[in-house]
């Protein structure tokens, strides 16, 4: 007889919440956990890379990264992921000239805001303030909202 399963169940959790499978390699609830944020994130830059096209900074579509606007550290849960918390700059922008330039960089960053209908205000409220741990659940619907993103 086919037994039907939770979702939870599809992702790979036993009853017991011990062990993953993920394509066949057990793994505990916090390595799926990793692995699945990892690939959120992959999905996440794609999409903010594909929907910006330039760096918003100097303009070049070479070697196009995605910049948490909120960084990582200071971001909830929804922080990480949501599109709104993500720019594009191009690898020399994002890795030296922030640094070396960082009142232009929030020049940057408030115009690129102001575009959205936004500001770093707003998105600090919506993203530094705490939210409740995500599910393996929660994790799969976010990174197939996100996939879902790539294809519109």
């Amino acid at each position: 007889m086919e037994q039907k399963f939770s979702k939870a169940r599809q992702l790979g959790a036993d009853r017991a919440g011990k062990t993953v499978k993920r394509r066949g390699r057990s793994m505990t609830p916090r390595q799926a956990r990793q692995w699945l944020m990892g690939k959120m994130l992959e999905t996440w830059s794609l999409v903010v890379r594909r929907r910006d096209q330039v760096c918003n900074w100097c303009g070049t579509r070479s070697r196009g990264q995605a910049h948490h606007i909120v960084a990582r550290s200071r971001a909830n849960n929804v922080g990480h992921t949501h599109v709104d918390n993500g720019m594009r700059l191009c690898y020399d922008c994002h890795m030296h000239r922030i640094h070396i330039e960082p009142d232009e960089y929030i020049a940057i960053r408030d115009k690129f805001l102001r575009s959205k209908g936004l500001s770093y205000e707003i998105l600090l409220q919506r993203f530094c303030t705490p939210s409740p741990k995500m599910t393996l659940q929660d994790l799969h619907a976010v990174h197939e909202r996100l996939k879902r993103m790539l294809t519109q």
